[in-house]
């Protein structure tokens, strides 16, 4: 097999004189993006509820809240506006560090229970609200875990050296909760060769995928309320639309997950 992993003899592949060759489809952004339209359509109510749902759950710890004014500052002396610095600058890191373990805990096996609902919701079939719950049940939640903590330690680092090398990680990435979505008991080493093999060569086309919500996303933050109100409609059109470049990109490099 060379330099393909071991495990890769469970995927679907194609052979030639030089070995595994993966099969050469394409794969279209405005494809993935009408089919994901279409996909939340068909059950609208419970794909902006479960997206909602997630955001919530993800945004945990950020509501907490202090307030030091300008004229405490100015009133106190020296020694005390150093003080209140500090208890500034501690309470910002504390809770920074209460959303950090919030979302490792919390919500990256809810954000996976998400991509589940749009996997399955894209087929056709029923899919419940209780799929927010999938990463909490039975044995799913520790690897999920762990391959949570691993992709955003290795996103951190990469990003620490510099930005591009972070957003390449990232979307090198980028498919490790939807494979998990699918088998979240599956070897947290072959989660992210998995991700890898998907993405190789894609990274560009993924980059330009994110970047074409760009402009929605600017209408909604000048929107207003109305923008707040298209955000409920944006942010699951997103959901749909990614798990739609992820059932593409298994196709194209034909690799089949469960």
């Amino acid at each position: 097999m060379g330099r393909f992993p071991a495990f890769y003899g469970r995927m679907k592949y194609h052979l030639n004189k030089e070995g595994p060759i993966l099969a050469k489809r394409t794969w279209s952004i405005k494809e993935a993006k009408r089919k994901g339209f279409a996909s939340i359509w068909r059950n609208l109510l419970f794909s902006v509820a479960i997206v909602l749902i997630t955001e919530i759950v993800d945004s945990l710890g950020t509501g907490i809240h202090f307030e030091v004014t300008a004229e405490d500052l100015e009133h106190a002396e020296a020694f005390m506006r150093s003080v209140l610095t500090w208890a500034y600058l501690g309470r910002v890191l504390a809770i920074l560090g209460i959303n950090l373990i919030v979302r490792i805990f919390v919500g990256n096996i809810a954000s996976v229970g998400k991509n589940r609902f749009f996997l399955i919701n894209r087929t056709g079939e029923n899919a419940g609200l209780d799929n927010i719950f999938f990463g909490f049940r039975d044995q799913n939640y520790l690897p999920i875990f762990k391959a949570g903590v691993r992709r955003a330690a290795e996103v951190i680092l990469w990003g620490l050296l510099l930005i591009v090398p972070g957003v390449i990680k990232y979307l090198e990435h980028s498919m490790i909760p939807y494979i998990l979505a699918e088998d979240p008991k599956r070897d947290t080493n072959e989660v992210f060769e998995l991700s890898k093999i998907l993405t190789e060569g894609e990274k560009w086309n993924l980059f330009v995928f994110h970047l074409s919500f760009i402009g929605w996303e600017i209408l909604c933050g000048l929107a207003g309320v109305f923008g707040s109100v298209g955000e409920l409609l944006l942010n699951p059109y997103k959901a749909a639309s990614e798990a739609e470049v992820y059932e593409m990109l298994k196709a194209k490099k034909q690799v089949t997950i469960a």
